[in-house]
Parts: C-alpha cells; sequence; structure tokens
C-alpha cells in the first residue's frame, strides 16, 4: 500500500473539492504564465515607445532609433530583441495584432517607413503590398 490517496475512498463531495483544487491550481500556473507573457509584452512596448516620435498632423509614430539603411530595402526601424535584430514595424504588428502568417507582410498605409504606429500598419499579401506601393507612386509623380 502506498498510503496515497485512493479515488474510490473518496465522497463525491471530497472529489468535487479535490478536482476544484486542481483547476484552481492550474489557473493560478496559467495566469503567473499571461503575467509572464504581458510583462514581456509591456517591456517590449516601452522600448520600442522610447524611440519614437509623433508627428501631430500625420499621427505617424516616427522611429528615432536604428534603420536597416539608405540600400533597397532600406530605411526601416530596427531594433535588437533578445540579441537579435528585427523590424520595429513586425513588432509592433504582432504585439497589437498577433501572429503574422508566413507568407503575409506588414504594409505601412501611410506610406512612411519609419512609422510604427499600429493604426498605420495592416497585414497584407505581398501582391497587395506591391499594388499600394505602385498606387502612392503614382500619386506622387
Amino acid at each position: 500500500m502506498s498510503g496515497g490517496i485512493v479515488m474510490s475512498d473518496l465522497s463525491a463531495e471530497q472529489i468535487a473539492i479535490l478536482e476544484n483544487s486542481r483547476r484552481i491550481i492550474c489557473l493560478e500556473n496559467r495566469i503567473d504564465e499571461l503575467k509572464a507573457c504581458c510583462d514581456r509584452r509591456v517591456s517590449i512596448l516601452a522600448k520600442v515607445l522610447s524611440r519614437v516620435r509623433v508627428d501631430p498632423q500625420t499621427e505617424c509614430w516616427g522611429w528615432t532609433g536604428p534603420t536597416s539603411g539608405d540600400g533597397r530595402g532600406g530605411g526601416y526601424a530596427r531594433m535588437s530583441l533578445d540579441g537579435q535584430t528585427v523590424a520595429v514595424h513586425r513588432v509592433m504588428a504582432t504585439l497589437f495584432m498577433g501572429y503574422i502568417p508566413g507568407k503575409k507582410q506588414v504594409d505601412h498605409t501611410c506610406r512612411n517607413r519609419l512609422c510604427v504606429n499600429p493604426e498605420h500598419l495592416e497585414i497584407v499579401t505581398h501582391k497587395r503590398n506591391q499594388k499600394r506601393r505602385a498606387e502612392a507612386a503614382k500619386v506622387r509623380t
């Protein structure tokens, strides 16, 4: 005999109490996981916002930190996150919109590559992003 609790020896009320205790422990563990997740999200957001200047006219959140340079595909906001260089607009889209599927891109609806305002970002297909870029280029010329 192991000396542990045998379920058949317990009353229905005791079993219910035991099950509720298990659920509470699981919920407490889940709450701790969620707090850790939220704490991480809050710290990432704080890191981003510390390098942002809001343009009152356009409402763009202009990135003042490092960028991807001036070459082809350049001019995007970059930051270090856990030792990796990441695109800030993708970080913000993930924080505010959730997972970005592999074949999708984050489009700047304001056409400002340094803008990290989540209200100016949209998850789109490559085709949609290219179409918008071409339309914006026609307007400028």
